[in-house]
């Protein structure tokens, strides 16, 4: 299947959040995302986190799409001002030579009509989450499951390991890029789905003690 040939059922699927659908609006935008932001902000790994949390918030807002022109416009505007808080907010950290402050992520939820079915996941493609987290640099790992196992928030993450909030923050995001790598496009994207479900704890909790 491929946009020029099936546009119209891609789009109408992927209202009706059909997970095939997704991955290949992930695939068609991604690359040209990060291009862009990876221009505007001048940082690599900076532009692949503000083009996955485009892409995250799409997924998100997913029945709000009717046309391709209208995805491609919100992941543009979407991914720039996420470039421009960037640079505002690195501009103030050159000025006060104080530590980066990010602004408040966003929070993504899903509402009941989950668009995954956890259910028809493959054991062995959960078990490669579960794995390429285990294999993330230390803080970044015990973030990702203070996060996404235990369900505690950023105040309460950075008291228990002794840094600011900010630095939760990063390595967060950090995480994210490094497990996309790992897992690759498709893997990263059912990682991407359970997390924003709401549910990567319990898909995952045959593999954490």
């Amino acid at each position: 299947m491929n946009f020029m040939k099936d546009e119209q059922e891609i789009l109408i699927r992927f209202q009706a959040g059909d997970a095939t659908a997704f991955k290949l609006v992930f695939d068609k935008f991604y690359k040209d995302i990060c291009y862009f932001t990876e221009r505007l902000t001048g940082d690599t790994d900076e532009g692949q986190k503000i083009a996955i949390d485009s892409l995250e918030k799409l997924f998100r807002m997913h029945t709000q799409f009717a046309t391709l022109v209208n995805i491609r416009a919100f992941l543009y505007i979407s991914a720039r001002n996420r470039c421009l808080d960037y640079l505002k907010a690195k501009e103030r950290d050159r000025k006060r030579k104080h530590e980066f402050s990010y602004l408040q992520d966003d929070i993504f939820r899903l509402d009941d009509n989950t668009f995954l079915e956890i259910e028809e996941a493959e054991t062995g493609v959960v078990k490669a989450v579960y794995e390429a987290v285990q294999d993330l640099p230390p803080q970044c790992r015990q973030v990702v499951e203070m996060l996404y196992y235990e369900k505690k928030g950023y105040t309460e993450i950075a008291a228990t390991l002794g840094v600011t909030e900010s630095t939760v923050r990063n390595q967060k995001h950090r995480a994210m890029v490094l497990l996309r790598k790992k897992l690759g496009d498709r893997n990263f994207l059912l990682l991407v789905m359970l997390v924003h479900g709401g549910v990567l704890q319990y898909v995952l909790r045959p593999f954490v003690s």
